[in-house]
């Protein structure tokens, strides 16, 4: 978390030894993120019929690209 911290530039959190709770940042940080998974969920689905069964792999070499 100290890592995200850094790379956003911002305390995500209060830390004490009874806890810990999102700062403002933290708070405006958790908004900003909370749809990612669901983006993530509907940008791939149309990609799914496209890709082979999981636990398979497809792979065409640069001589049947050139087809």
């Amino acid at each position: 978390m100290l890592r995200l911290e850094r790379v956003v530039g911002a305390a995500l959190f209060v830390r004490t030894t009874r806890g810990v709770r999102l700062t403002e940042a933290g708070r405006t940080f958790l908004n900003g993120i909370e749809n990612i998974p669901s983006q993530l969920r509907s940008a791939v689905s149309p990609q799914r019929h496209r890709l082979p069964p999981p636990g398979k792999w497809a792979c065409a070499t640069t001589r049947q690209l050139k087809r």
